[in-house]
């Protein structure tokens, strides 16, 4: 019953795509579409949506999804007092060329395709990893033909790590293959979750009476991995070597079964083995095909996701159950389609989706009908990225690193104030819903770092704002206002701390009193979410 309502959505797949490719939609179209379809939605059940959000909210949002930290006080205060119409669609653009979207995701792509571990040699490989991103992404290579390099692997796994360390040409996602350990299952199980959004792995051991998926399904997949050059990639384990596979890329043993599986698609379908082709790239061209149903709808789903806090199927890594069905179902077949007609290009679906109106509405509840957050009738709340939060502190402060290491190896040194605050906010499965613990809310109230960037001596902002001697108090406060909140404080705020700073706060100094208001900013909610 599951497979041909694969093939049959393959098909349909394949269908639609030569007729949009015909006549594909701008960015702003898409986002009209986007915009539509949600409002019909809204109408039918009578969901009253937030309203467009201000300037102030609109920047630093976008600042944060699309290249990884708050708006400096410069950048805010120029988009501020632009007043031309189209602003916000000239801002999306900057932001797309500017050199820390690149930055920020390879970070992203990284957390999602390998995810750094609890250990040195995981975030070793994982930023290994992100070399070789930069290069793709600085390059707009499209998604599907990134995905393809990862997966049929280079021509030779022991190339030399440094040059995948120095970012040079000769870089590979080789650490993709380091950090499965080489090993079969655990490639196939990641293959089937990241890119097809299928959790595979669970029919590992043995089947489930009420899975989809069969154990033979899951060795299916693993044995295309199973030619993987184990005496070049694989260390010994306990001294050994495992043994070579019988057929490489064609068969395997399922361990501790005297049984070997034939590859196969998850699909069922037998491969269509080529001459020439190793197994990986056959497995890898079948996994990035236009017509695969899963490939286009698992990335779409992860930048609405990317961009939302929640995708229209979440988790993002999951199949559509009747339980957990996909939300607004003709939304995202939409998004795959364009996605697909214009080549897989990662920003074009990125444009569309910041140029909605959806996309720009207020985080703030102004209706009870806007509380279901798969109705996407207002922007969600979101805790920020371990890497959101840290640069948005060096940007609101203007840190700087001292004799800065390579921070592609942040997570490595910790002797870096990066390392070190990066390792407090270690990476889980749901990142910007991280569980802060007394140790990482100490490092914010009291810890080094905010300490040092909220006092007069250390703070590159603090100090500029309060060395001005034509700025009166209420600029200055406003200043760290718009440094850490990317907005002018309210009326009754600004009345508050304009008293509490001209009377010095509690030791008569003025100037503490302005580090006491920059420190209390950095530590609120407003400033740890994104909204």
């Amino acid at each position: 019953m599951y497979r041909p309502f694969l093939i049959i959505a393959a098909t349909l797949l394949a269908a639609c795509t030569p007729a949009l490719a015909d006549r594909p939609l701008t960015p702003a179209q898409l986002a009209e579409r986007i915009d539509r379809r949600l409002a019909d939605h809204w109408r039918k059940e009578q969901i009253q949506p937030a309203p467009i959000a201000s300037d102030a909210e609109f920047v630093r949002r976008v600042y944060l999804d699309l290249v990884g930290r708050i708006p400096r006080v410069s950048e805010t205060r120029e988009f501020l007092a632009d007043p031309a119409p189209d602003k916000r669609a000239r801002l999306i653009g900057r932001l797309m060329a500017h050199p820390l979207f690149i930055t920020h995701w390879s970070n992203t792509w990284r957390d999602i395709i390998m995810p750094a571990g609890g250990n040195q040699q995981q975030a070793f490989f994982a930023n290994n990893f992100r070399t070789w991103l930069e290069q793709q992404i600085r390059a707009n290579v499209p998604y599907d033909t990134m995905v393809r390099d990862v997966l049929a692997g280079p021509t030779a796994f022991n190339q030399p790590l440094r040059g995948q360390i120095a970012g040079q040409a000769n870089a590979t996602p080789v650490a993709f293959f380091q950090a499965q350990e080489f090993k079969a299952e655990n490639l196939a199980a990641s293959t089937a979750r990241i890119f097809l959004g299928v959790r595979l792995e669970c029919a590992q051991c043995h089947d489930h009476p009420f899975a989809k998926w069969s154990q033979t399904d899951f060795w299916g997949l693993a044995a295309f991995y199973s030619g993987v050059l184990p005496n070049q990639g694989v260390r010994p384990v306990n001294g050994r070597l495992p043994p070579p596979a019988r057929n490489p890329g064609r068969e395997i043993k399922i361990p501790g079964k005297d049984k070997v599986v034939q590859a196969k698609l998850p699909t069922g379908e037998p491969p269509a083995w080529q001459d020439g082709k190793d197994s990986r790239t056959i497995l890898a061209e079948w996994v990035t095909s236009r017509n695969n149903p899963y490939f286009a709808r698992t990335v779409a789903n992860r930048l609405w996701a990317h961009c939302f806090g929640i995708g229209l199927l979440d988790p993002c890594d999951d199949e559509p159950t009747e339980e957990n069905p996909i939300h607004h179902p003709e939304l995202l077949a939409e998004l795959t389609q364009h996605l697909i007609a214009h080549d897989f290009d990662m920003k074009y679906l990125l444009e569309a989706i910041t140029l909605s109106q959806t996309y720009q509405r207020t985080s703030v509840q102004t209706h009870p009908s806007q509380k279901e957050p798969h109705a996407f009738a207002r922007m969600a709340v979101r805790g920020l990225t371990p890497e959101q939060l840290f640069d948005s502190l060096a940007a609101a402060t203007g840190f700087r690193e001292v004799d800065q290491p390579n921070v592609r190896f942040a997570l490595i040194n910790n002797q870096s104030a990066r390392g070190q605050f990066l390792n407090r906010f270690a990476t889980q499965d749901r990142r910007t819903e991280t569980q802060t613990s007394i140790l990482q809310a100490l490092a914010l109230m009291n810890g080094r770092f905010v300490s040092d960037a909220t006092s007069l001596r250390a703070s590159t902002t603090l100090a500029a704002v309060a060395d001005v001697p034509f700025m009166s108090t209420e600029q200055k406060i406003e200043t760290l206002y718009l440094a850490a909140l990317c907005r002018p404080p309210r009326p009754e705020e600004r009345d508050r701390l304009l008293t509490y700073v001209e009377r010095g706060g509690t030791t008569n100094d003025p100037g503490a009193a302005l580090s006491d208001v920059f420190w209390a900013l950095l530590n609120t909610s407003e400033f740890l979410f994104n909204h």
